[in-house]
């Protein structure tokens, strides 16, 4: 692994070496050893070598006592593409630890009377996507932070409560999102506006923000996807409260030193938000972490034996994050990456600054880095990516050496990573050894139907999972699959053709969905990614090429023009993005 430069300017060191981005941050003073200068060859010895086995490409790192940063380091470049190596004003994704900046926020709003934590957001705004929930007029911005709503994390278009508000736990981005809007109404400002005036510029976070800003621009990572493939962070316009925050280690720093401290917020209201506001159970998935965990207002509880700790994850697939502070013992440490690797060193990172159970990473529950399935699974898929043949024999001898370390599931995630990295022909030969090291199972050949229909070998994909149902024959999904491939098929005889003139129809913007037109046809955008050719299975039914577990159908009109797309996914959901004006 390749090393950058190394600057020290008094006690704040900036490294730069190759790796996935990574922001550390320590606070206080209950480090081991000392935090300081000194702390400096201690890191260095441990963190590339996590990295290097998380497949993590990079880090950026501040720690500060007393209130101040007394080091800081960067890591890595933006990105394997652009070598520019991070630094202290390096722009991360903070993925959900937008919600503890949003719930600061909050709280100071109602310190100051103007808006009642008790109240029910439906005094103050109802909410049309839960017009047919009569319990939602119980919901408070209290029950949203502590996450007692009953709402999923997330849910297209009309959202049902899973049980009555204030009775139980369930995380959801969801309440953030109602709540958001019901503070953006009181106050008739944006999110964005409003984290500005009460806490990006209070604390001096001048490279934070909820929406893209152009002097993010040359100095911001590109996230790493499950697959190793290169995400570009999205350029939102409009923010929001769950998940659109882009900060720095810096700015992050300055925030969580504030909640530590009660900078800005009445005694009580500190007590408040770091109290037991509600339990963090999530059946039907106990963890032994369970009796150590609860939920103040926007962050996570922690007891354990260095004490209360406030802490909070966040994970946006490819931009993983975590923090946890120790307020008695002024103590605190939190990391950004660009990585969906990015949370499997969490336990090794946080216990090597501070001594503690750490209950709230075994309770998000990610897979360690050094697990041993998950090693060989990296292995396998190395070596499909030098070859197939090269793969075969690989996983081949594994498996002959080791058939107990194999489950379904390790080859089936192999398959899943080279068809992310749109190795079809790998990850179907990667499937095809699942069904031969587990004939019998039902779910292998269901994996390799999956991996041939993605792949396009739709005959073959449809022999697959009728040998899936031949061994389970009570799998409704599977068989909705063979009926929706046998649709793809019938078209591939037989093409159907749209008028130009029909296809223009469908041309605009849709929310982050985006449809063109060119010379051979419609093309589908979202979010700024990939482009895909729309291949018309009816007048207003379309397949997209290379993507083939989503639909798009386009409904209604308005002036001459499609009305809004729904989205139809494999699994048969859907979601509605209506034109933009």
């Amino acid at each position: 692994m390749a090393r950058g430069n190394i600057m020290v300017a008094h006690d704040v060191v900036f490294q730069t070496m190759r790796a996935q981005t990574w922001c550390l941050l320590v606070v206080g003073g209950w480090l081991l050893p000392a935090v300081g200068v000194a702390q400096t060859p201690r890191l260095e010895s441990t963190l590339p070598a996590l990295m290097d086995s998380a497949g993590i490409p990079g880090l950026s790192i501040a720690v500060i006592e007393g209130g101040r940063v007394t080091w800081s380091g960067a890591y890595g470049h933006l990105n394997d593409a652009d070598l520019t190596p991070v630094d202290d004003q390096t722009v991360f994704a903070a993925a959900s630890l937008s919600k503890p900046v949003f719930a600061y926020v909050v709280m100071r709003l109602a310190d100051r009377g103007e808006f009642d934590i008790d109240r029910p957001l439906w005094e103050y705004l109802p909410y049309e996507r839960l017009e047919g929930e009569p319990e939602a007029r119980d919901i408070t911005a209290r029950i949203v932070m502590s996450h007692g709503t009953g709402l999923r994390n997330w849910q297209d278009g009309p959202m049902n409560i899973t049980f009555t508000p204030g009775s139980g736990f369930m995380y959801s981005g969801e309440g953030f999102v109602y709540l958001q809007k019901t503070v953006e109404h009181v106050t008739g400002l944006s999110i964005e506006a409003l984290a500005r005036r009460e806490v990006f510029e209070p604390l001096s976070m001048t490279r934070t923000s909820y929406v893209w800003q152009d002097a993010f621009d040359g100095n911001a990572v590109t996230g790493s996807d499950a697959s190793d493939q290169a995400q570009g962070l999205p350029r939102r316009t409009e923010g929001n409260a769950a998940h659109s925050l882009l900060t720095t280690a810096n700015d992050y720093a300055k925030f969580v030193i504030a909640v530590m401290q009660g900078e800005g917020l009445q005694s009580e209201t500190v007590g408040a938000i770091v109290s037991h506001q509600n339990v963090a159970r999530r059946p039907p998935r106990p963890t032994p972490a369970d009796p150590y965990i609860f939920w103040g207002l926007g962050w996570g509880i922690q007891e354990g034996r260095a004490g209360r700790a406030f802490w909070h994850w966040g994970d946006n697939g490819a931009w993983r994050c975590y923090v946890v502070a120790f307020p008695e013992r002024e103590t605190a440490v939190v990391y950004f990456t660009n990585s969906y690797n990015g949370l499997s060193i969490a336990r090794a990172v946080a216990a090597s600054v501070i001594d503690d159970d750490h209950w709230a990473v075994d309770w998000i529950d990610y897979e360690r880095y050094d697990d041993p399935g998950r090693l060989t699974r990296r292995a396998i898929a190395a070596a499909f990516v030098e070859g197939v043949d090269a793969g075969v024999r690989d996983a081949e001898g594994r498996y002959a050496v080791d058939p107990d370390g194999f489950d379904l599931r390790l080859m089936r995630n192999v398959g899943q990573y080279l068809s992310g990295r749109g190795m079809n022909d790998a990850a179907v030969a990667a499937l095809e050894l699942n069904v031969t090291f587990f004939p019998d199972s039902a779910a292998s050949h269901e994996q390799l139907g999956e991996a041939l229909h993605q792949a396009g070998r739709y005959a073959a994909a449809i022999v697959a999972y009728r040998a899936s149902l031949a061994i389970d024959p009570y799998n409704p999904p599977v068989a909705k699959r063979i009926d929706w491939i046998g649709s793809r098929l019938a078209v591939e005889r037989d093409p159907v053709t749209v008028s130009r003139e029909q296809l223009e129809r469908y041309v605009g913007v849709y929310g982050p969905r985006r449809v063109t037109l060119g010379d051979r046809g419609l093309v589908y955008q979202r979010d700024g990614n990939r482009e895909y050719d729309l291949i018309p299975l009816g007048e207003d039914l379309f397949a997209l090429e290379g993507l083939e577990t989503f639909r798009m159908l386009f409904v209604g009109e308005i002036e001459g023009s499609a009305e809004k797309i729904v989205g139809v996914y494999f699994d048969g959901s859907s979601d509605e993005s209506v034109r933009s004006p």
